[in-house]
């Protein structure tokens, strides 16, 4: 046992011996384009417009949810207020506005709009049986775009 903690306090005498790393503030952010998922004119990094991040947390949670309720149930809901009363109770983020738009066997689609981002709206999927919202959008991932 002795030679083990000799060990792990060497280990860490060498590892603080090498100096820190640079803090997090002054790591360089990845360029813009690879910073967000938003595609299309008039886009803009999550980290610009919270309220874009919102709606998208709030359609990654839907998809959390609606998968535990399909888990139960072997379908999924159009109903957000059934959703409400899950284990795991769903709720968009404040201000956030959720329509599942369609229930099709197994597919579902949604959207998310935030009176605070007028013009911009999220939207997600899951199945065969629905179509995505944009060109190239993968099935489970939150897309936004703005309108022109």
């Amino acid at each position: 046992m002795p030679r083990l903690v000799t060990v792990i306090l060497g280990l860490l005498l060498v590892e603080s011996s090498q100096g820190c790393r640079e803090p997090r503030s002054a790591v360089k952010p990845p360029p813009q384009s690879a910073a967000s998922e938003i595609t299309g004119s008039g886009a803009a990094p999550d980290t610009l417009v919270p309220e874009v991040a919102a709606m998208r947390r709030s359609l990654r949670d839907l998809l959390t949810t609606e998968e535990s309720y399909f888990a139960d149930s072997l379908r999924y809901t159009k109903s957000l207020r059934v959703l409400a009363h899950q284990i795991t109770p769903y709720a968009p983020a404040a201000g956030v506005t959720v329509t599942i738009e369609s229930v099709v066997g197994e597919s579902w689609r949604a959207t998310a709009t935030d009176r605070a981002a007028p013009g911009w709206t999220c939207g997600n999927y899951v199945g065969t049986g629905v179509s995505s919202y944009v060109p190239g959008q993968k099935e489970g991932v939150p897309r936004c775009w703005k309108a022109q």
